[in-house]
């Protein structure tokens, strides 16, 4: 829930969010809404088809001499095949498995801690402006009361 306020107070984030509108528009046919970004309908067959579509268009684009059609899984073999090299006699690299780069990322991640950081500040004067806002509230109340006695 607190995604749609993260913006409020984080210029950063408002500016992440554009690029990631920007980026779902272009590779996943999404709607241009950035209000409506976190409730956007994000089908896994949408995916599918962009990156069919994408990979289709690669293929035609590029040149086929040109081109290396690779799964990670394939190893060095087909690599250094196509770039004309020899296979190194170390193992393949197989580093993001089940996805654990991207949570490393958001742990040790600049841009997320001064997200985090804005994000708390914003909360921070928010509070401020809110207990102000409170006293100046009950100081004129207590003033109006005064006068009609």
């Amino acid at each position: 829930w607190f995604e749609n306020y993260i913006s409020w107070f984080s210029p950063t984030k408002r500016k992440f969010d554009r690029l990631v509108v920007h980026n779902m528009v272009r590779c996943a046919a999404m709607p241009l809404d950035p209000s409506n970004l976190y409730k956007a309908k994000r089908s896994r067959e949408s995916w599918i088809s962009q990156y069919v579509l994408h990979n289709a268009a690669v293929k035609k684009l590029v040149p086929e001499d040109q081109l290396l059609v690779f799964r990670a899984s394939q190893g060095w073999q087909a690599l250094c095949k196509f770039l004309d090299k020899e296979v190194p006699d170390t193992s393949y690299p197989m580093e993001n498995v089940a996805g654990q780069k991207i949570d490393e990322m958001m742990e040790n991640n600049e841009f997320v801690d001064r997200i985090k950081k804005e994000f708390s500040a914003g909360l921070l004067w928010t509070g401020l402006l809110v207990v102000l806002f409170s006293v100046f509230s009950a100081v004129l109340v207590q003033n109006l009361m005064n006068r009609n006695v």
